[in-house]
């Protein structure tokens, strides 16, 4: 690149400063030098190890770029960890202290130096760093919370100098700052001893199936807490009644109001990660996930779903207070340490109602044999729960479906990604696509890759006619592989909905079911399905039981105030949305949601404080998304409303998509733009909000004759307004 050539990008950016280096100079000027040249040389073969480019040195610090905001965060760690290490056997007055700031943004190369807020920001987060600290910015921590081995804090509310854009800021929790973990100290085991020189892992496990959704995590739950049948006629937008829907898995109450909690139940949370190897964040969760998956198919034993259970990484809560969240009676908790071609698991599995130890057990085995032991564990806790294995105890619950281990390691990097959402679904996609590139019959990964391209469309990185092609070509040489991949099924499911071939999708989605009926996602997403052709109360049904599988999951509790919206019980759904905020006050999609309940309700006051919340966290102008608020409420300001409505860059996301976009231009007067942006989605089939045509934003044009032209070329049934709620 020539020095008058610019190139603007998306990077993450990391500033590293060397904590009291001015005063020791002032001191000791030789050691000075002698401990900063040890810092750069080994922070330098650090960088290398995670992809970094080194931009420039700054007196004793270092300014470098990373593709990803995962890379850069693993690169911090593994920095601190170094340092830690260095520093135990070092006397105080050569020890080395760094403090390292990360943030994500747009940056300009310019002759060979970069430019612009993300670099001004991230030097800025540096020094909010301690020593011996990691410190990211909200951007960073949202595309990393569910791919590193570590918690977050969120630090005070502080000004950044000369930044005038508000921004939460967090500290990363290293593991070593913590006194033991938990699993580690109940099982009584001391951290077992590899040799330094150990080489990254061989072969690593399986990880089933893959989480699915709108907002996706990573990992599918296949639970037969409920059965279902394939039995009965699919649902089509022409029957006032879906076929049989699988029961709710409601459980008793007991006294005091609160429902009972079966025996039969466990959550598999997180193992903590003993190792010092940088991909075993992703090969700890992939043997937890992996043992849940296969817990998961044992008939009547309810598991906990992944995206809940995950919620409690790195968590010092109580076990019993865990247990009674997730709605278990047992926990297994366990550790993983490995090195080389060797790996050492400690599980336990613990009685919730008294916290005692009911079965504990230790495996030292090569990584070639790992999926045994996994098995090895998933039926002995089996066992000890007095449950039937699936098949006999002779079958096998979990199954290697690649001998590749790098294909499988570019899967499980790649599921992580997923979870994190934004623009690591990028990333999730390449590095799926490299994981089938190495082996073309690997149906996981094809089932991931067709999940992802479905995800791409609904986050603005790619066009529904670019995407959905190549989704279903995943999902179908997924199923021609393993004709028993449920992921893929849903993927197929998703293809026909935004198709309109709705009898397919159901289909799809039934077999899907079938295949993992205790699958808290691939629940949520029939549900969004049954939506979707008008079917509400058989949606309210299933929504429900995704809830009771996953009672964490911010994006189910939204979709279950939008079906509870959509069926006119506004009390219900704004208690819904205001318990998914409690515990997800960050999630933007909730304070999305929440704003258009509030609009249909006419309540624009608590509509435009929800929309400046999500502007806030979606990085748009605060005051562009309360214009649109104020218009609905204000005649004098509509027509400034529609004007940003339409041509602000801020609202983009709004008119992106046409159901999306005829929400707002309705509630704004403006129904015949509503209705040729709903033309134009009846004619691409390119939403992802189907569902949304059945809330009561649409009741203006439902009697319209150009509405019910959409609903006929949808091949979706007319259905007069419901009653409102008393």
């Amino acid at each position: 690149m020539s020095v008058n050539t610019e190139q603007r990008k998306l990077a993450a950016i990391m500033f590293t400063d060397m904590v009291g280096y001015s005063a020791l100079a002032q001191r000791d000027d030789q050691l000075a030098l002698e401990l900063l040249e040890e810092h750069r040389e080994l922070l330098r073969k650090i960088f290398a190890e995670f992809n970094g480019t080194e931009i420039k040195t700054i007196g004793d610090g270092f300014l470098i770029e990373f593709n990803s905001a995962l890379e850069a965060a693993q690169c911090a760690i593994a920095i601190q960890r170094a340092l830690a290490k260095r520093n135990a056997d070092s006397p105080a007055e050569r020890q080395i202290q760094v403090r390292i700031g990360v943030h994500i943004g747009d940056v300009i190369h310019r002759g060979g130096d970069v430019y612009g807020d993300g670099v001004n920001i991230a030097s800025r987060i540096e020094q909010l760093a301690g020593a011996g600290g990691i410190c990211v910015s909200m951007d960073v921590e949202r595309q990393i919370r569910n791919a590193v081995e570590t918690r977050f804090e969120k630090l005070a509310p502080t000004e950044l100098k000369n930044i005038s854009v508000p921004m939460d800021l967090f500290r990363i929790v290293l593991p070593w700052e913590r006194q033991g973990g938990r699993a580690a100290t109940a099982i009584g085991e001391k951290r077992a001893v590899f040799p330094s020189s150990a080489i990254v892992l061989s072969a690593i496990c399986l990880v089933v199936v893959i989480a699915l959704g709108w907002w996706w995590t990573a990992g599918s739950r296949k639970n037969p807490a409920v059965s279902r049948s394939e039995g009965g006629a699919p649902a089509t937008p022409n029957t006032q009644t879906v076929a049989e829907a699988p029961a709710r898995n409601a459980t008793d109450s007991v006294a005091g109001g609160r429902p009972s909690i079966p025996e039969k139940s466990i959550a598999v949370l997180p193992f903590q990660n003993l190792s010092d190897d940088k991909s075993t964040a992703y090969f700890s969760d992939g043997i937890t996930e992996e043992i849940l998956n296969a817990l998961a198919q044992i008939p009547n034993l309810k598991v906990a779903a992944r995206r809940s259970a995950f919620q409690f990484k790195g968590s010092d809560l109580d076990l019993q207070k865990i247990g009674q969240t997730l709605g278990v009676a047992h926990i297994l908790e366990g550790s993983l340490q490995k090195a080389g071609n060797q790996v050492r698991i400690n599980v336990q599995l613990v009685d919730v109602n008294n916290g005692l130890q009911a079965w504990s057990e230790k495996y030292d085995r090569k990584l070639d044999n790992v999926f045994a032991v996994e098995d090895e564990i998933a039926k002995a806790i089996a066992t000890k729960l007095r449950v039937q294995l699936t098949g006999g105890a002779g079958q096998p619950l979990v199954a290697s479906s690649t001998n590749n281990p790098q294909a499988h390691e570019l899967y499980l990097r790649g599921l992580a990604l997923l979870a994190a959402r934004g623009r690591g679904l990028i990333e999730a996609r390449d590095s799926f696509q490299k994981a089938v590139n190495l082996d073309t019959g690997y149906a996981q990964a094809w089932g991931a890759l067709a999940v992802t391209e479905f995800l791409l469309p609904s986050y603005g990185l790619e066009s529904f006619d670019d995407a959905l092609p190549k989704a279903e070509s995943a999902a179908q040489r997924a199923l021609s592989l393993d004709p028993n991949t449920a992921s893929a099924y849903v993927a197929s499911g998703l293809a026909d909905t935004f198709r309109s071939r709705w009898a397919e999708a159901d289909k799809s989605y039934r077999r899907a079911l079938v295949l993992a009926p205790g699958d808290a996602e691939a629940v949520n997403q029939y549900a969004q399905f049954l939506s979707s052709i008008g079917q509400l109360e058989p949606s309210l049904r299933e929504i429900e039981r995704a809830q009771q599988l996953d009672p964490l999951s911010p994006i189910i509790g939204v979709i279950h105030a939008g079906v509870l919206a959509s069926l006119r019980r506004d009390a219900a759904a704004e208690a819904q949305i205001k318990s998914v905020l409690a515990g997800h006050p960050d999630f933007a999609a909730a304070r999305t949601w929440a704003a258009v309940q509030y609009i249909d309700r006419k309540m624009y006051s608590e509509a435009e404080a929800e929309l400046r919340s999500s502007a806030k966290l979606n990085g748009q102008n605060e005051d562009t998304k309360a214009l649109l608020a104020r218009g609905m409420a204000d005649p004098a300001q509509r027509a400034a409303a529609v004007s940003s409505l339409e041509t602000s860059p801020d609202n983009a996301d709004i008119r992106r998509d046409p159901i999306w976009y005829a929400v707002y231009l309705i509630s704004l007067g403006e129904r015949g733009r509503a209705l040729d942006e709903l033309e134009i989605y009846a004619a691409k089939r390119n939403s992802a909000f189907e569902m949304w045509l059945w809330n009561r934003s649409f009741d203006p044009l439902r009697e319209e004759p150009r509405f019910k032209a959409v609903l006929a070329e949808l091949a979706l049934p007319y259905t007069p307004p419901a009653n409102t709620e008393p």
